[in-house]
């Protein structure tokens, strides 16, 4: 009984330490605005109040809408959360620049894919729209990527790619978030 008792007391502690630590990376700071949470916010946001979505697709200049109700919400806003640059080895791989309601983080590194991540706020700190800029490139493919995210209102990925024998194609995806249908 006296060990069960020592190997519950060792375990509550060591469950302890490890809350602890876990709670230490929670409260990092962030070196750039931190897209991913931000993103996560949106999900869930958009999780709870499933509003309608005017969604359009064109590839290659042939357009085609619907609108919808998206299911998941974190896979349709993906690429946005995967743009995030606040990985530890890209500490200053981003020179930041602040004019009035915008600040912008541009890639110093022409490695990276996100090039450019801009987040415009209105007069209460709130985000009215993000824009990211990403780029991809090797001897087979290369990739160009505009995002633009309107919270409650919009969100359009703009893409160009070039596959080495099988040519261009662009596409063009907007989603019209409907709050009105709530």
């Amino acid at each position: 009984m006296k060990r069960l008792t020592g190997v519950l007391g060792l375990i509550a502690v060591l469950s302890s330490c490890m809350q602890t630590e876990h709670a230490g990376v929670e409260t990092k700071k962030q070196s750039y605005f931190d897209l991913a949470s931000y993103m996560r916010q949106q999900v869930a946001a958009m999780q709870k109040t499933h509003p309608e979505v005017l969604k359009s697709v064109t590839e290659n200049g042939i357009p085609e809408s619907k609108t919808k109700q998206i299911v998941n919400w974190k896979r349709e806003l993906a690429i946005f959360a995967g743009s995030d640059i606040n990985k530890p080895a890209w500490r200053s791989s981003y020179r930041e620049v602040k004019k009035e309601g915008e600040v912008s983080y541009l890639s110093t590194d022409p490695k990276l894919r996100t090039r450019q991540l801009s987040i415009s706020s209105d007069s209460k700190g709130r985000v009215t729209h993000i824009r990211i800029v990403n780029h991809t490139s090797n001897y087979l493919y290369t990739s160009n990527e505009v995002l633009d995210f309107f919270p409650d209102s919009l969100y359009q990925v703009e893409k160009k790619q070039q596959v080495m024998l099988l040519g261009e194609t662009s596409y063009l995806v907007t989603g019209k978030i409907n709050t009105s249908s709530q």
